[in-house]
């Protein structure tokens, strides 16, 4: 038991270090520090794996099978193709072999962490959950305070030196009026604070109340710095629908708490309506924004073509990128990324920004699957908590709509947070709540 704890709180504190020197050439993994930790320590799991691979008529573990299963109909169906395409020195057979080796390690790792709720009780995962979140927090936030005082020596070098000690060469340059902490860029550190928020809020209806709204007001300042317009959004929404649940409930509300939520509340709601209103809907000016909006929204057109070309079946898994340019609409080249990624002799690879529509493009059903996936975990938890009036559970509602909306802003499956938020559910039971 001890020993399952330390290494999963290990593996949990190394989630936002996902810009290290690549060890393995493994595609999605090669530069998270998560990856190689679970690898090193994965043979002390192998009674949590086979315990967490037993059925118990859990129907997230169905989910699960019908989804892979799909994907080697997928690839059955579009074999022929696979073995064609080629992109950027990229065989359309090897993109599927790592795309799909990304999505069985994390089955791995999704094995040990139900197994670990099913042996020792989903409150014992939660709580390893919750003083992981502290600990990478901490973290995060010291190298955001160096970044801010980067212009002073001392804190310059020091920053440097963790730099070179924690990120690949070509991570390390980067636009200092975005910070990223020690992830990989900035849109991934308003990723990682979406996923702590939930538990710092779990915190302001403990005996640790004052150090929760601390921390909450610690990761709003952390996404106000990194810029990242999506996760003020979320945020926000996380906050107002923590609030709006617990009235909902009616759990016992004291003006402390009421004031502290609104002052949470306000810096993002303005900070997200003036973003909104001039960056979020505009592709009509010359800004870095306008042309990122440009890059999404075309990326997005052209996914969902294709997934009406190949509804059922999809291109096969790890596929869009060899024949999105047959699908951007003629605005699209009017950005630079876009005329970069279709470039084949510049070496980014096309990004798709939304896993739900690369799922749907590639996969199509297996797309559909998916989804809803996403929504009867949603659905279970909230659930669960109508039943129970655990904040605990409360907060693993707000951590699975972080998890499903951000899904819309990275195309990666590689996302740990949504598999150990799967596991946790997979081992609760309506049921249990019911009774009586």
């Amino acid at each position: 038991m001890h020993k399952f704890n330390f290494f999963i709180i290990l593996i949990l504190v190394s989630l936002p270090f996902n810009s290290i020197p690549a060890l393995m050439p493994i595609g999605e993994l090669s530069h998270e520090l998560w990856f190689y930790i679970s690898l090193t320590i994965l043979p002390f799991f192998i009674k949590e794996i086979y315990r967490g691979m037993k059925f118990y008529k859990s129907k997230e573990l169905i989910f699960i099978i019908i989804f892979f299963l799909w994907i080697y109909i997928s690839l059955i169906v579009n074999i022929f193709e696979l073995y064609d395409y080629a992109f950027k020195n990229q065989m359309g057979i090897y993109r599927f072999i790592t795309q799909n080796g990304v999505l069985i390690y994390l089955l791995v790792m999704f094995f040990i962490f139900r197994g670990g709720g099913l042996m020792y009780g989903w409150n014992k995962v939660y709580n390893l959950l919750l003083k992981s979140s502290i600990i990478s927090f901490n973290l995060v936030f010291i190298y955001i305070i160096f970044e801010i005082f980067q212009e002073i020596t001392i804190f310059s070098d020091i920053k440097n030196y963790i730099d070179f000690l924690i990120r690949d060469e070509q991570y390390l340059y980067f636009n200092s009026n975005k910070l990223r902490s020690v992830t990989f860029e900035s849109p991934f550190l308003g990723y990682y604070l979406s996923m702590v928020l939930p538990f710092f809020l779990y915190l302001t209806q403990t005996s640790s109340s004052r150090y929760g709204f601390f921390l909450i007001y610690l990761t709003i300042f952390a996404t106000i710095v990194s810029n990242s317009r999506f996760a003020m959004i979320l945020l926000f929404i996380e906050i107002l629908l923590f609030v709006f649940l617990l009235y909902w409930q009616r759990i016992k509300l004291n003006k402390v708490y009421i004031t502290g939520m609104l002052l949470s509340i306000m810096p993002i709601l303005i900070f997200a309506f003036i973003l909104i209103l001039n960056n979020t809907f505009n592709i009509n000016n010359d800004s870095s924004h306008s042309t990122s909006n440009i890059t999404r929204f075309s990326t997005a057109y052209a996914l969902f073509y294709m997934f009406l070309d190949n509804p059922f079946f999809g291109l096969g898994l790890g596929q869009a990128g060899f024949v999105i340019a047959d699908y951007y609409p003629n605005w699209a080249y009017s950005s630079y990324e876009i005329n970069n990624y279709i470039d084949p002799l510049h070496t980014t690879w096309p990004p798709l920004y939304n896993a739900y529509l690369r799922l749907l493009a590639e996969t199509g059903i297996g797309g559909i699957i998916f989804i809803l996936l996403s929504v009867y975990i949603f659905y279970k938890t909230l659930k669960l908590y109508q039943f129970s009036g655990d904040v605990r559970i409360l907060s693993l509602v707000i951590y699975s709509i972080a998890c499903i909306l951000s899904f819309m802003q990275f195309d990666t499956m590689r996302v740990l947070n949504f598999w150990i938020l799967i596991a946790i559910v997979s081992t609760m039971s309506i049921k249990n709540y019911t009774k009586g």
